[in-house]
């Protein structure tokens, strides 16, 4: 506790000093560390459930040409719908066996 009665977080190191019967010692105050630490964690929890959020429930996809409807009823392509919702980026290629019916 500090002078106004504020609880605080301390690292307290003591030592004694050689040959003497004599010791030293630190406190810290890493208050404002494990204040940071906690904020940290709650921004961290606050995004998983974001990205957790962003893709689930139900997804309305066509089984033809895989677009996906959204909120306002466009069909999207799949990529940008993904892309919209979590960031991703894609990358296109053609798979094996794609390649062969080409």
């Amino acid at each position: 506790m500090n002078r106004k009665g504020v609880a605080k977080e301390v690292v307290l190191n003591a030592a004694v000093i050689a040959e003497t019967k004599k010791s030293v010692t630190s406190i810290s105050d890493i208050s404002t560390i494990k204040d940071a630490e906690s904020a940290r964690e709650i921004l961290q929890k606050k995004l998983g459930e974001a990205l957790t959020h962003a893709l689930s429930g139900f997804i309305p996809i066509c089984s033809k040409c895989k677009k996906v409807r959204n909120k306002k009823g466009r069909w999207n392509q799949v990529e940008s719908y993904i892309k919209d919702r979590s960031g991703a980026e894609f990358s296109h290629t053609v798979c094996p066996e794609c390649g062969k019916k080409t």
